[in-house]
């Protein structure tokens, strides 16, 4: 079982995550980036507030 880097529940079925955020007014910033486990609820709950990044990260 795996920890949940969102809500820190245990889970037999998780996902990773990969995150990859950068400025669109500072062109000379790094960009953030980020590898996560989550558990399905967790996965369930980013992808209902952003639905249209599904297929691009998961």
């Amino acid at each position: 079982m795996t920890d949940c880097e969102m809500c820190g529940n245990n889970s037999d079925k998780c996902y990773t995550v990969d995150l990859k955020i950068t400025s669109d007014f500072d062109k000379d910033e790094q960009p953030f980036e980020r590898n996560s486990t989550i558990c399905s609820e967790c996965k369930n709950k980013i992808i209902n507030m952003f639905s249209k990044f599904e297929d691009d990260y998961f």
